[in-house]
């Protein structure tokens, strides 16, 4: 279950990542276009383009995959009365 929730917390972090730099990038610019002089108002005369390319989806859909798989056997675990709980220590 653990490695699950690890999944699941990976791929929010990159959604969160991605908010929170999609919103400092347009609030930049707004302010500079509001203000119109400082070194940021040549912020508004460039181009400024955020793209998440293949490798952002790639990694994104990893995540999903291990949270699903990993949720998915400890359910099935928890469903056949399976569950192992270890120490880490091999048995002797």
């Amino acid at each position: 279950m653990l490695q699950g929730i690890i999944g699941l917390a990976g791929m929010m972090s990159l959604f969160l990542m991605r908010v929170q730099l999609d919103n400092k990038y347009t609030h930049q610019i707004q302010s500079a276009a509001s203000n119109n002089n400082g070194p940021i108002s040549q912020l508004v005369n460039s181009d400024i383009a955020i793209e998440y390319e293949t490798a952002y989806w790639i990694v994104i859909i990893c995540f999903l995959l291990i949270a699903a798989i990993n949720i998915y056997s400890y359910m099935e675990q928890m469903k056949n009365g399976k569950m192992e709980i270890s120490d880490g220590l091999p048995v002797s």
